[in-house]
């Protein structure tokens, strides 16, 4: 009976472990793209085909996140919380612009798609 129970655990235990790595591996990758004109803090999100410039406001601390650093954000009931590798994190920040950025952008991911997300070019009246 015992056996049984130790296997039980071990295949749960086994099972759940590859569900966290196949999260980790579909995870999206973030950084800081610089600071806006307003101060906001700009973060633009790559996935495979497509990638999305959000531009956050709330904190007057945004200098903990040098450009180009890789970050995580977390939707929280008081706000988003953006974090980096080294333990450093801002809550309470919330979306002031989201910016999608699109296939002809792609190509040039990196440097053209910051650009677009501190300036806010794409979809300004």
């Amino acid at each position: 009976m015992r056996m049984q129970h130790a296997f039980l655990i071990v295949l749960i235990l086994s099972s759940c472990l590859s569900v966290a790595q196949a999260k980790k591996r579909g995870a999206i990758t973030c950084s800081v793209a610089g600071r806006t004109e307003a101060g906001e803090l700009a973060i633009v999100c790559r996935q495979i085909s497509s990638g999305t410039c959000y531009r956050l406001s709330g904190s007057t601390d945004t200098e903990k996140f040098a450009e180009g650093t890789n970050v995580w954000m977390d939707f929280e009931r008081r706000g988003i919380r953006v974090s980096n590798e080294d333990g450093n994190s801002l809550t309470g920040l919330r979306i002031s612009r989201t910016i999608p950025l699109n296939s002809r952008q792609w190509p040039w991911f990196g440097p053209v798609s910051e650009m677009v997300c501190r300036a806010g070019m794409v979809g300004d009246e």
